[in-house]
């Protein structure tokens, strides 16, 4: 048996150090009995590592478990999964198992020690420890195909090519079957794993391949099952009739227009993506369709049936064209240019999804007929509301598109293929880059195939004039198709741009008539104007490629694609000779006008509207992205969470998340190379990733954020309560915390105060500079006469918060209602505690609000921002929110650490319990002194957050390790 350090198998079988993980278990100063603690560890292979644990004690309360395989932490994991055989042993509610993958750095074929220890005690579960040996043989083309699992494998050597393997779901066997040898590689090997119909149900499932004699991981798929096989195609084509809409690949888009549109239809302000083609009021214009008197029931009625309509697909036998209905209105914001020749159903289809998907913003639609001799001509008596021109012969494409443009009202143009299908909130979401990044000229949407598979995400073209499709035929959901980013061309099918760039341009280019290659070449032209083409992945468009112009090029209107492919890089061929060559490291050249590339680690997804750490890591990638940087966010957890991950990748950041990639270590060994810079926030990240770092991506610098000193604050915590088993752990936080500091290249420190604390006792050792807070600075502040009450905000899984609000009920509370009887203090934030909600309900005048969703909500109705914290460090984002809305505050002067403002003149210190009343009292009912400190505070934040001071900042911090910035580039740099 060996007892070797763990190594790591890379992809081409180099072994790698598996340097993310600690080589010592964390020791934690005992708060729990050995003997109060019953577990085992019950499993040790390559399906994985798993036991239980229960605290006989505290039953509900689950413990934590650290992992070790030859003494090195490999996880940790709480003992919180359901087992039905605990519950029957009479082990509390049965919630006391857990399980945890094995890390690819296991699989080397060795034998290795694996123990499982309770973390708080550092208790050795019985069992502990046990042998695992197992090879790491990763397929990375398991697929689904029909009811049966395929994939390919390369085998190690000595291991026989007919192999047994099994599929896992959980800790069950599903299934298994033989491998069968390739006839020309020798040692690759492939697999048709047959399914059990059970799994067959609609919902989401996760498979793991397996062989156990040798031990060896094959692969894993996450995927949702059908539950029947038959293509949409077939269905549509014969069986409509009663087809189920839910059963359709564009069920979940239709799905989510729908809800947004009663939503909409409900109040008209809630939706998040309502539109105006409904008649709700647009932020662009002022009109409601309310405002002129159309009926709920008509609108019911027209949705109902477009959503019928567009279930049953293009058929024209048996298609109902009922008329529809646009609303019209005066000022549209963007106009909708849909060039249509025959083919009706398809246009019809096109038009029934415009009136389902909903948006903020207000549109018309304008439909060129461009000599169509079918029902196309019956537009003007089934379609109300659109502006309907005609050309009696055909023209051509690029022309009819034209015609279309001169006659836009709106501030936009969007050219859309009649073989579309848009989804809900599109319009917006093309929309959103023209007003969050600057000099954007033309935005295009995601393309979808019907099947849901990605037809394009933007596109590129090489040094040599060609373009090229990015991401044809992939997952649509892959995070590299899933960020905002600047791309070579975006294909016309669905694009907008201002209509006076669309003007000044020309529109599309007559040489290029009569289609293809048109679209690339106006790109161009908007580029050569100095403006942006960018990519927006979430305004989503299913197109029917192929229905309105053929697929063949050689025959048709598609015959016109390699005619005019000449004339696009006889024009444009010297645009691109930097470009690189045609197929080479695609994944790079995806991205355009990339001065550096940032690789940001943290925790976990920023929640800006949660806590103040996260809104801060968000500024920090806007200032990174300012000084020419695409920022790539892969959060510790590896969590795809939801609108958070998207508001990044909305705003240029791509973010990696699993199941596309199983931890950070993974995109390091793979993406190292790519990288200029590391910005980690927090040392207990940090500490994990330096080694790997150091060996991938060598020449990249580590900044790290400390975010506070978290030793500064767990020792102030442990003085101010007294407890002396906090002090030991402040200790262990401060020798770890400093270790790290000492092996990355930069720190970077909100305050003076920590800047001075960490070279105290690094002395040259560490590197250290200021990282920039910046905020927005409000322009109005509700007055002395519109507001009452103070108010405290804070994220309530930050003990300092919760210890602030205690004391404040406590000490100051009692003293303020003799001399303000009718004053609350409102409690903001999230995580609120069962305990702080107790203390209300016994405090007078303490109310508790909790969670809002903006903080225009707190900042601009409290009359006094209060934050009396005893303890912390760091500087507080809510202190320096409250300045720039405007809001007189009273601070202790934990508070007001490293923020220096002058004391009574932009913010107020009050330490003893008197202090604060006093504070408080002189402030609350004199509206001259209330207004003099708003102003000031107003400058005090302007002059010192502003977010161009913080670029600057972060440029001289970044030009302390040797990378050197400008403000002078063409990233995409949101605001």
């Amino acid at each position: 048996m060996t007892n070797k350090k763990i190594q790591q198998l890379s992809n081409d079988g180099k072994e790698l150090k598996h340097s993310e993980l600690p080589k010592k278990p964390t020791s934690v100063p005992k708060s729990l009995l050995v003997n109060d603690i019953r577990g085992s560890l019950d499993k040790c292979d390559a399906i994985g590592i798993d036991g239980w644990a229960f605290n006989k004690i505290k039953q509900g309360d689950p413990l934590e478990i650290e992992i070790l395989a030859d003494g090195q932490l490999i996880g940790r994991v709480m003992a919180d999964k359901y087992r039905e055989d605990l519950l029957a042993a009479g082990f509390g509610n049965g919630n006391h198992s857990f399980k945890i993958d094995p890390p690819p750095g296991l699989f080397d074929g060795n034998e290795h020690l694996i123990e499982a220890r309770e973390v708080s005690t550092g208790f050795l579960l019985p069992n502990s420890p046990k042998v695992f040996k197992a090879v790491l043989d990763k397929s990375d083309d398991i697929r689904l195909d029909g009811g049966t699992l395929i994939g390919s494998i390369l085998l190690p050597e000595g291991i026989a090519s007919s192999l047994y393997l099994e599929v896992i779901e959980g800790v069950t066997v599903i299934g298994g079957g033989w491998c069968t040898p390739d006839s020309e590689i020798h040692n690759k090997a492939h697999f048709r794993l047959p399914l059990p119909t059970s799994v067959f149900d609609g919902r989401p499932h996760a498979f793991s391949v397996r062989s156990n004699d040798p031990a060896m991981s094959i692969g894993d798929l996450a995927t949702i099952t059908p539950y029947m096989l038959t293509p949409d195609s077939a269905l549509l084509r014969y069986a409509r009739e009663g087809l189920k809409p839910s059963i359709t690949t564009m069920a979940g888009f239709r799905y989510e227009s729908l809800i947004n549109t009663i939503i909409q239809l409900g109040d008209g302000k809630t939706s998040s993506v309502a539109g105006s083609s409904l008649g709700v009021r647009s932020k662009k214009t002022g009109e409601t369709e309310e405002e002129r008197g159309a009926p709920l029931t008509e609108k019911l009625s027209q949705i109902a049936h477009a959503h019928a309509q567009l279930v049953r697909g293009f058929s024209e036998k048996d298609k109902v064209f009922k008329p529809l209905t646009f609303v019209t209105t005066e000022n549209p914001c963007v106009s909708i240019v849909i060039p249509v020749h025959n083919k009706f159903p398809v246009t019809y289809h096109c038009l029934l999804s415009l009136l389902l998907a909903p948006n903020r913003i207000s549109f018309e639609v304008i439909i060129v007929d461009d000599g169509s001799i079918d029902e196309s001509t019956r537009i003007p008596e089934l379609i109300k509301g659109v502006q309907y021109v005609r050309n009696d012969e055909t023209v051509d494409f690029v022309r009819a598109c034209n015609l279309g443009g001169s006659l836009a009202r709106g501030e936009y143009i969007v050219m859309l293929n009649n073989d579309t299908e848009v989804t809900s909130g599109w319009l917006d979401e093309l929309l959103w880059p023209f007003e969050h990044f600057d000099n954007v000229g033309v935005t295009g949407a995601k393309l979808l195939y019907p099947d849901g598979s990605l037809q394009e995400a933007g596109g590129i073209v090489w040094n040599t004039g060609d373009p090229w499709i990015y991401g044809r035929g992939a997952n649509a959901h892959d995070p590299r198709y899933n960020y905002a980013r600047q791309v070579d061309y975006l294909s016309g099918a669905c694009i907008m741009l201002p209509a006076q760039l669309w003007n000044e341009v020309g529109g599309f280019s007559d040489t290029f008539a009569p289609a293809y290659f048109e679209d690339t070449d106006l790109t161009f032209k908007v580029r050569d104007k100095g403006c942006k083409t960018i990519y927006t992945p979430f305004a989503q468009v299913i197109h029917f490629e192929g229905i309105s112009s053929g697929t063949s090029i050689s025959s048709g209107m598609k015959r016109f694609q390699e005619i005019n492919r000449l004339k696009f890089k006889s024009r444009w061929a010297s645009y691109c000779r930097d470009n690189g060559r045609v197929g080479v490291d695609v994944e790079l050249n995806k991205d355009r006008n990339i001065e550096l590339r940032a690789l940001v680690l943290d925790a976990e997804t920023p929640m800006p509207d949660q806590n103040a750490g996260s809104y801060a890591a968000i500024q920090e990638m806007r200032m990174l992205q300012k000084l020419g940087f695409k920022c790539t966010f892969v959060p510790h957890n590896m969590a795809w969470m939801g609108r958070y991950t998207e508001d990044l990748q909305r705003m240029g950041v791509e973010c990696i998340y699993a199941p596309f990639a199983s931890s950070i270590n993974e995109v390091i060994e793979k993406r190292g190379g790519e990288f200029n810079l590391v910005y980690i926030t927090r040392y207990y990240v940090a500490k994990h990733f330096i080694d790997v770092i150091r060996q991938y991506a060598p020449q990249a610098k580590i900044v790290m954020n400390n975010a506070d000193l978290h030793f500064l604050r767990e020792l102030r915590a442990a003085v101010e309560a007294k407890n002396s088993e906090a002090l030991s752990r402040s200790v262990q936080t401060r020798d770890e915390e400093l270790a790290t500091m000492r092996q990355v290249d930069l720190t970077l420190t909100y305050t003076d105060v920590e800047k001075a604390v960490i070279l105290s006792h690094n002395l040259d050792s560490a590197r250290v500079a200021k990282c920039p807070w910046v905020v927005e600075v409000a322009s109005e502040v509700p007055g002395f006469d519109a507001r009452t009450d103070i108010a405290f905000l804070g994220g309530y899984n930050h003990h300092p918060n919760i210890e602030a609000v205690e004391w404040f009920a406590d000490k100051v509370m009692p003293l303020l209602r003799k001399s303000l009887p009718d004053v609350k203090m409102r409690i903001y934030g999230s995580n609120v505690p069962k305990s702080l909600i107790t203390l209300a309900e016994k405090v007078e005048n303490l109310v508790i609000e909790g969670w809002v969703p903006t903080l225009d909500q707190i900042y601009n109705t409290c009359r006094i921002f209060i934050a009396p914290l005893r303890s912390g460090a760091g500087i507080k984002g809510k202190v320096i929110g409250a300045l720039a809305y405007g809001v007189p505050s009273i601070l202790s002067p934990i508070a007001a650490e490293g923020i220096l403002f002058s004391n009574g003149i932009d913010a107020c210190i009050a330490d003893k319990p008197e202090e604060w009343v006093a504070a408080i009292t002189k402030l609350y009912g004199n509206s001259e002194n209330w207004a003099s400190m708003s102003q000031q505070a107003l400058r005090f934040a302007q002059n010192h957050y502003g977010f161009a001071k913080g670029v600057t900042q972060m440029q001289e911090a970044l030009g302390e390790v040797e990378i050197f910035t400008t403000i002078k580039n063409r990233a995409l740099a949101a605001h």
